[in-house]
């Protein structure tokens, strides 16, 4: 088995390159070398050498003095806070009781954080698929954030599988893959992901109770019969936690873009039945614990916004929209959601995963690898043949022998290879070597610069 058919192989057009023939391990290793400069020795007979090395015996003298005195001291505090230690755990006099827990909390107020809290709510429809992707980010200081929506027919590259929307990420390796290609979309990791269904749902705002959300128009669907039905009105509509999975599932007779103006007006409800009132936060379920996030969220300023896409098909259902991101204004929108937490897109390195094994799924195995390395993941597919022994991380720019050298660092194996052939569409190739597929998915890293012949 391979990550994609064979028809679709890049490795008919040899995209990592061929006529590998420049040897680039000693010339690389140039700039890594430091030679240090002469030293011009005093003419001998003046004494000033002799000079010299009285004044740094005399000087290393008067420092090992020093440090035994130092050392003294802190031999003696040492003895005296033992001392102390132990007639406070032995209930001496001095001995002072832990103040006691008053069982009172800041409501509504999260604790400060010192790097913004990451998590992406994935929401399950009534058929098992992925109707719906939250981006959740808390500000630094951890009170408020932003909220991004992302239509869950976005068209991304998803590892192993080639361009997809995201929801078929969930289809073709569940919610790891899914996260995978969220990630690398992005450039950010996630703290938390959370998959929640209807009934997870209802489960997490059970303690808010009923939310006010307030639409700017009318949830209508047609009936078998062509009859209009209206599941909520326009205007402030009371949506109690069972209902909240329906409100947020149903496309109605607008495009999918719509329907995440509704998540839009839920997040604002919920967020401002929380903020206030830390009984309204939600519990643990799902295999996560959003209280933290959502709690932080609704402690301050929050901003919305809708993944930078464009209409690429619309069909009846939600399930037929697809959508192509817009990728410079997803950029900006990435820095100025999470700033500095990732590369902005002219900076991050354009990367090829090619299988040089057979072994499926090895591309999932590659990206996590190398998203904290600054790379994002272009391409997926099957090498020229599947019998490398070692893995390749293949460049075509003197300039990107660094960005090689950092994938590699990341990949934890194989060899950098300076390939002649050019290559535009990618800086980096990688080809998985049976060296990656037997180290499994956290290999030791080495470094090593060489050229392989042929590719």
């Amino acid at each position: 088995m391979s990550d994609l058919p064979p028809g679709e192989r890049p490795g008919r057009d040899r995209p990592a390159g061929v006529g590998l023939s420049e040897d680039v391990g000693s010339r690389a290793a140039g700039p890594d070398l430091r030679v240090p400069g002469r030293v011009r020795l005093p003419d001998a007979g003046t004494g000033e050498r002799r000079a010299r090395r009285a004044q740094r015996s005399g000087a290393g003298r008067r420092r090992r003095w020093l440090r035994l005195a130092g050392l003294a001291v802190l031999l003696l505090g040492l003895a005296t806070l033992a001392v102390l230690g132990y007639r406070s755990l032995s209930g001496g006099d001095d001995a002072e009781a832990p103040p006691a827990a008053t069982g009172t909390s800041v409501v509504g107020r999260a604790p400060a954080v010192s790097t913004p809290q990451r998590a992406l709510l994935v929401q399950q429809g009534a058929l098992g698929r992925v109707v719906g992707l939250t981006v959740l980010v808390v500000d630094p200081g951890g009170e408020g954030g932003r909220l991004v929506f992302a239509p869950a027919g976005s068209m991304v590259e998803v590892p192993s599988f080639g361009l997809n929307p995201l929801r078929e990420a969930y289809v073709l390796g569940g919610l790891p893959l899914l996260q995978q290609a969220a990630e690398n979309l992005l450039g950010l990791t996630f703290d938390q992901v959370a998959l929640v269904d209807a009934g997870d749902l209802s489960a997490l705002l059970r303690p808010a109770g009923t939310l006010a959300v307030e639409l700017g128009s009318p949830v209508e669907v047609v009936t078998p019969a062509g009859r209009v039905e209206t599941l909520f009105p326009a205007g402030v509509v009371d949506v109690p936690p069972d209902q909240v999975a329906e409100l947020l599932e149903v496309r109605g007779r607008g495009t999918d873009l719509d329907r995440l103006v509704r998540h839009q007006a839920f997040w604002r409800a919920w967020l401002g039945a929380v903020e206030g009132d830390a009984g309204a936060l939600p519990p643990a379920t799902g295999g996560a614990d959003l209280a933290a996030v959502v709690g932080a969220l609704a402690a301050g300023d929050v901003g919305y916004d809708l993944l930078p896409v464009e209409v690429l098909a619309t069909g009846s259902g939600a399930e037929d929209d697809l959508y192509a991101v817009r990728r410079d204004e997803l950029e900006a929108l990435v820095q100025e959601v999470a700033p500095g937490s990732a590369a902005r897109s002219a900076d991050r390195i354009r990367v090829q995963v090619l299988n040089g094994t057979g072994v499926p799924g090895l591309a999932q195995q590659v990206q996590p690898l190398l998203a904290p390395a600054g790379a994002v993941v272009s391409l997926t597919g099957n090498a020229d043949r599947f019998d490398y022994p070692v893995s390749q991380v293949v460049y075509y720019r003197d300039e990107d022998l660094e960005d090689a050298r950092s994938v590699q660092r990341a990949l934890g194996v194989g060899e950098a290879v300076r390939s002649l052939v050019p290559l535009d569409v990618v800086d980096i190739t990688v080809v998985v070597g049976a060296d990656f597929a037997a180290a499994g998915t956290n290999p030791s890293p080495t470094t090593t610069t060489s050229v392989v012949p042929g590719a």
